[in-house]
């Protein structure tokens, strides 16, 4: 005699099941899984409860981050709007009020440049490195901000520190003649001409190798020019 398949639907007392081992019955749910549910209806209950309590939250999340970052980008764009001599602390009021957003992040960047235009070289410097530290290295942001942060430096007449900059620069492939005639005027401010020729020389080779186009033709141009002078003054 052939055993009873799990599959086939068996008589229960309606009066032993809740709504849910109803409706389980109704589509035809093997015994087995229905005594499953009914072993573990507490947690199966609580389970349930938590992913619907956790998927409202994710919504209200989603939700009130997009708040944020339209709220903080319209803050962003009113504080850059309005008079000069109000603008350091009204991006210092936003930083504050929309942390960890890319507009807090702009507004740190304009404050860092304010310092500079102010030649309070310190602060620039200080919060030109913070920001490096907040940026990936995959982020299009980081050479703009090794490059002001440089410049801030040769400012300072921090020749080793621009050139430490400079050189980490240089890994950028679209800030390469950039970061040569930074590198190269550190060496030329500390009248290294040896090390300043080589810099350029470097580039050269480099750009030459590419295949420069016009750009490249002209960039190479003036570095031939700077070697000439450089030159004589060996």
């Amino acid at each position: 005699m052939a055993s009873p398949s799990v599959f086939e639907k068996k008589h229960i007392d309606p009066s032993q099941m809740g709504k849910i081992e109803t409706l389980l019955v109704h589509f035809n749910l093997p015994l087995p899984a229905i005594e499953t549910y009914r072993a573990h209806r507490g947690l199966i209950h609580t389970a349930c409860i938590a992913l619907i309590v956790l998927v409202v939250a994710l919504s209200l999340y989603n939700s009130w981050r997009s708040q944020r970052i339209e709220k903080s980008s319209s803050a962003l764009a009113t504080a850059l709007s309005q008079e000069k001599s109000k603008l350091a602390d009204n991006l210092a009021r936003l930083m504050n009020t929309y942390p960890r957003t890319n507009a807090a992040l702009w507004a740190e960047i304009e404050l860092a440049r304010l310092a500079m235009e102010k030649k309070d070289y310190t602060r620039a410097a200080s919060a030109y490195t913070t920001l490096l530290g907040k940026v990936s290295a995959g982020n299009p942001l980081q050479p703009l901000l090794l490059n002001a942060l440089g410049q801030t430096q040769e400012a300072m007449g921090k020749y080793d520190d621009a050139i430490a900059t400079y050189e980490k620069l240089q890994k950028h492939k679209a800030y390469q003649f950039i970061a040569c005639l930074g590198l190269g005027g550190q060496y030329e401010a500390k009248k290294d001409w040896g090390k300043a020729i080589t810099v350029y020389e470097g580039y050269k080779a480099e750009a030459s190798q590419a295949g420069a186009g016009l750009a490249g033709s002209e960039a190479i141009t003036m570095l031939d020019e700077k070697i000439a002078q450089l030159r004589t003054r060996q």
